[in-house]
Formats: C-alpha cells, sequence, structure tokens
C-alpha cells in the first residue's frame, strides 16, 4: 500500500488502521502472530486494512466507498514456510527389485470455505474501569486474553459474555477475537460503544498428497512414500498439532516393512486456514483410504477382499496411532462387505466403467 486517501469525516465518525495501532497491531494465537490490519502490505485478498466507524450504517457505506488506495501488486506464489515439516516412519524404502511395482497416485483436497448466512455480532462497550465484550465464541478466555492484551488493560478489566452460536466448522474460534480486538480497540480511542456486524466464512487449508508404493511380485504392499503438502494461507496458525494430525491420517493400515511419511506447510496469498471442523485427519485419511483402493485396483481385487487381506497390526503403527483392533476391523468389513454384495456390485461398476 503506497498511500491511502480518506474522504473528509464528520464529527461522530473516525479511522482505525495498523498506524493507529502501533505494537497493539499484533495479536498472538498459540505461538503465531496475525496483524489486526494489514501493516502495509496486504498479505492476502480480503485482509482488513483499515476500519471506519460512525453513528450511520448507510453514511459508512458511502464514505467506505469514497476511500483511495495507492498500491502496487506483488508476486504472487505458493512458497515454503520457515516452518519444519514433519516426518515419521519406519525400515528402509530400499529399490526397487525384479518382479515388484510401483503404484504412484496424487490426491488433492482442495481449500474451502463456509457460506455464511446469519450475521455475526461484536459488540463492546465501556462500564465504567470494566471493558465489555459481547461475541460468539468458542474460545471466550482467548477474547478475553487478546482485548485486554492490545488495550493494555489486566484480564481482570475485561469481561466477555459469550453468546449462543452454530459452529460445525469452528467458525467462532480465532475471527471472534480478532473483530472484539478492532471493537475494543475502537472503544478505548474514541470512547464509544462500537458493534461490528460481518458474515465473514471461515476457510480450509488445502491439501495435496503423494504416494508411492512399492509392491511385489504378488501384490503385497513392501514400502511405502508418502508426502502432504498443507496450504496455510498467508498466516500459518495452530501448524504443530496439523501436522501431527495429518500424519495419524496419511499412515496405512495395511502392513508395511518401511514407511515414509513426511507433512510440510506452505503458505500462500489466501486467507490463514486452520481449524474447519478437524485439523487436517480427514483430509489426509481420505487419501489413505483412496489410495488403499488404488492398490487393491492394482492388484485387480475387489477393495473390501484386499483390506481384508493385508490390513495388519504394526507395532510402528501403534507408537504414533492406535486403531481399533485390526481383526475387527476386517470383520467388520467383511460382515459389510457381504451384507451389501460388495463384490458384485464392484464388478459390474468395473465393468460399466
Amino acid at each position: 500500500i503506497l498511500a491511502t486517501t480518506l474522504p473528509p469525516l464528520k464529527e461522530g465518525y473516525y479511522s482505525l488502521d495498523a498506524k493507529d495501532l502501533g505494537n497493539n497491531n499484533f495479536i498472538s494465537i498459540g505461538t503465531n502472530q496475525i496483524p489486526l490490519f494489514a501493516p502495509g502490505e496486504v498479505s492476502y485478498k480480503g485482509e482488513p486494512i483499515l476500519a471506519l466507524f460512525g453513528l450511520d450504517k448507510e453514511t459508512l457505506i458511502i464514505k467506505a466507498g469514497e476511500i483511495e488506495f495507492d498500491f502496487q501488486l506483488s508476486q504472487e506464489d505458493i512458497t515454503p514456510s520457515n516452518i519444519e515439516p514433519f516426518k515419521f516412519g519406519w525400515g528402509d524404502i530400499g529399490p526397487l527389485e525384479e518382479g515388484e511395482s510401483i503404484v504412484e497416485r496424487s490426491y488433492t483436497d482442495s481449500p474451502a470455505a463456509t457460506t455464511e448466512d446469519t450475521l455475526f455480532k461484536v459488540s463492546t462497550w465501556l462500564d465504567g474501569e470494566i471493558l465489555k465484550v459481547e461475541v460468539p465464541t468458542q474460545w471466550p478466555f482467548h477474547v478475553r486474553d487478546t482485548v485486554a492484551s492490545v488495550c493494555n488493560r489486566t484480564q481482570k478489566s475485561v469481561i466477555v459474555y459469550p453468546q449462543e452460536h452454530f459452529s460445525p466448522k469452528d467458525e467462532k474460534l480465532v475471527l471472534p477475537s480478532v473483530l472484539a480486538a478492532i471493537a475494543a480497540l475502537a472503544t478505548k480511542k474514541f470512547n464509544q460503544p462500537v458493534e461490528l456486524i460481518t458474515t465473514f466464512p471461515t476457510f480450509k487449508s488445502g491439501v495435496t498428497v503423494r504416494r508411492k508404493t512399492r509392491l511385489s511380485s504378488k501384490g503385497k504392499p513392501l514400502s511405502e512414500e508418502v508426502k502432504a503438502t498443507i496450504d496455510q494461507g498467508a498466516f500459518p496458525l495452530f501448524s504443530q498439532e496439523l501436522m501431527v494430525q495429518a500424519m495419524a491420517g496419511l499412515i496405512p493400515l495395511y502392513q508395511l516393512e518401511a514407511f515414509s511419511g513426511e507433512v510440510e506447510i506452505v503458505t500462500s496469498p489466501s486467507y490463514p486456514a486452520h481449524f474447519f471442523g478437524d485439523l487436517g485427519y480427514s483430509s489426509t485419511l481420505f487419501s489413505t483410504e483412496a489410495h488403499t483402493s488404488a492398490l487393491a485396483s492394482a492388484t485387480q481385487m475387489v477393495s473390501t477382499n484386499w483390506r481384508t487381506k493385508y490390513y495388519e497390526e504394526s507395532k510402528e503403527r501403534e507408537k504414533f496411532i492406535e486403531t481399533l483392533p485390526i481383526a475387527k476391523l476386517r470383520d467388520l468389513i467383511g460382515e459389510t462387505g457381504t451384507a451389501t454384495d460388495f463384490s458384485r456390485h464392484s464388478a459390474v461398476y468395473s465393468l460399466q466403467k
């Protein structure tokens, strides 16, 4: 952002941006920080640059449309982050030997966003020496701590009133703290009650998984190399836990002599993406299940039969994640396959493809 030109604002109308906040422009989420307003450079489309406050919504909309920005575009790239990739594995992958084969596939779970159809309202006001916040949130203690930090207040001088909400995709996890901080800073600066209303969505990370499996001449899986790349947008959050949960979804249930798994975080000029109903487990688990069926297809077996044949207990896998007893799982797969006549349906589907 090279320059920002605001229209004339009459009494009772105010603006707030990164320059007004100084060191209070950043809030902490775990071991990470994100800005409330773009500090001179916009990191992703949709990042807040400034806020206008006033007495009349229609006037604010008109004034917002009159704001002028002088800017310069930069190159948009997906870039590696400075976060150390997470790795887990066992055994020696080794070279391909005579009679063995390779099955290699890529799987993509695309980025997604919630569709907000209800208004999200945050209110802040002063009651004597107490700063009060009314907000729908899954994380009221983080809202309190964030507001206290950016407003240079004690935690005891901030009271949060959590409102009812429905958040199946964790919509009310991080955004309430961001909006509450902006509203509270405006209340502090202008000594006025503030109300923010939005329908801003929550975003899911895009995940790409590449899997390479070595099979014996009889179709038995011997080793596998897996790499998951997770795009967390402009500001990675909860990355360490995300990588661990993603790895849990990558480890297959079929027995392997060797396994090499890696999860890496990349950044891009897109909205920060993290919790979205879970933290990466389902995105990588789908690749494991899809790849299992691809291995069955490569060996010309029905996928349920392949699973019951090759699913085995693994002490190496159990060091990372515990599962149902594999014998019980194989029984459930067999019973389900029989009850649904899966083998016949699978054969018909294969003929019709």
